[in-house]
């Protein structure tokens, strides 16, 4: 950030978080360079569902479509883009994506996860707490906000979320073994 700010960084990709957005606009003169918010090819914050992981639990309720579908309308994507990207992202195209709670936990007592532990979180079909254990990295200081609004959207549907930030080698050996659920 300080070569940044210093005009001695041709490109920066994204390791220019949101978050230095506002001081690196202020230090454009001074520094003599210029700040571009470029169109990714990509969105940094999909939520990966293992799919495949060895549990047979976990892969009847995740491999169930209405389970996705769920988890899809319990996002608030309009606060995500204000809260976390300062209004700089879009919604995805490719499917829907307002949010309707009350559409998600229909899909969930559809698929039989209707009923709940005394905390109000929804049990598997081992009769047992379901829990998403989200496990990532966070290098460009979106993940971690992003990972608790998911936890906060998803708990109000009666799914249980953890979050834990690993060091970026051991997530990497974790997920290409399959050993992360999310």
């Amino acid at each position: 950030i300080l070569k940044c700010l210093a005009g001695e960084v041709d490109h920066s990709y994204e390791y220019a978080t949101m978050e230095s957005l506002p001081l690196f606009k202020e230090n454009e003169e001074k520094g003599n360079y210029n700040t571009i918010l470029y169109d990714l090819h990509r969105t940094s914050c999909d939520i990966w569902i293992n799919m495949a992981y060895d549990d047979p639990v976990w892969q009847e309720v995740v491999q169930d479509l209405r389970f996705r579908q769920a988890l899809n309308y319990a996002l608030d994507r309009d606060e995500i883009i204000d809260a976390v990207y300062f209004g700089f992202a879009e919604k995805p195209t490719q499917f829907p994506t307002e949010m309707n709670v009350a559409k998600a936990n229909q899909l969930l007592d559809e698929m039989g996860m209707d009923k709940k532990d005394s905390d109000g979180f929804r049990l598997g079909p081992d009769g047992k707490r379901f829990t998403i254990p989200i496990e990532y990295t966070e290098i460009f200081g979106d993940y971690t906000p992003v990972a608790e609004l998911a936890t906060e959207y998803w708990g109000n549907i009666g799914i249980h979320v953890t979050t834990k930030d690993l060091e970026s080698g051991l997530r990497s050996t974790r997920k290409s073994a399959h050993e992360l659920k999310a």
